[in-house]
C-alpha cells in the first residue's frame, strides 16, 4: 500500500523530460508547416457529379416552408398550419419522409398561395417579362441558379396559364414552382 502512495506522490510531483537539465528551459524549433493540399478551383467543382453519399433528403419544415413564403410571396402562410407534423429528430424538427397526404397539402397550398399572390411586377405583359420574372422568382424559390431547362420549363407553363391572360400565366408559375421538389426539398 505504501508502495503504490510512493509512486502515486512521485509521479504526481514529476514534471519535465528526462534527460534535461534541470531548471533550464529547452528552445526547440517548431516543425516546419506541413504543405497545403491544392484544392480544386471552382469551376472543376461545378462541373463535379454531386455524391450525397446516400443520405436522405430533407424537406422545408413547416417552419422553414412558412418563412420562405413569407420572403418570396410577402404573405403570411398560415396554410401550413394544416401540414402533417414533422417528425423529432434528437429534439429537432426534421422533414424526412413525405406521403401522399403531405403531397395534397402542398399542392392546395401552392394553389392557394398562387391566387393570393401580390407581387411586385415591373411588367405586366409579354414573354420577356414572364421571362424575367422566372429568372427572379425562381433563383429565390429553388435556392440557386436556374437551369435552361428549369427556365423553359417554367415558361412553357407560363404560355399555358397565358391563354387567358399574363396574370394567370405568372399564378401558374407560382403554383408550379411550389409544388416543385426543387423547392420543397434541400439539396
Amino acid at each position: 500500500m505504501r508502495l503504490l502512495l510512493f509512486g502515486c506522490i512521485t509521479l504526481l510531483g514529476c514534471n519535465g523530460v528526462i534527460g534535461d537539465p534541470v531548471g533550464e528551459p529547452t528552445l526547440t524549433e517548431p516543425d516546419p508547416p506541413a504543405e497545403r493540399p491544392t484544392l480544386p478551383s471552382l469551376d472543376e467543382c461545378a462541373d463535379a457529379p454531386v455524391d450525397s453519399g446516400g443520405r436522405p433528403l430533407s424537406r422545408l419544415t413547416r417552419v422553414q416552408y412558412q418563412n420562405t413564403l413569407a420572403d418570396l410571396l410577402n404573405v403570411d402562410a398560415a396554410v401550413a398550419e394544416g401540414f402533417v407534423e414533422d417528425e423529432r429528430v434528437a429534439g429537432f424538427e426534421a422533414a424526412r419522409t413525405i406521403s401522399s397526404l403531405h403531397v395534397e397539402k402542398y399542392l392546395e397550398a401552392a394553389r392557394e398561395l398562387a391566387r393570393e399572390a401580390d407581387l411586385p411586377m415591373t411588367c405586366t405583359s409579354g414573354e420577356d417579362c414572364a421571362r424575367g420574372f422566372i429568372a427572379d422568382f425562381g433563383r429565390r424559390a429553388f435556392r440557386r441558379e436556374l437551369t435552361g431547362g428549369d427556365v423553359d420549363d417554367l415558361l412553357a407553363t407560363w404560355r399555358v396559364g397565358n391563354e387567358s391572360s399574363f396574370d394567370d400565366g405568372i399564378r401558374l408559375v407560382i403554383e408550379a414552382t411550389l409544388g416543385s421538389p426543387d423547392f420543397l426539398y434541400h439539396v
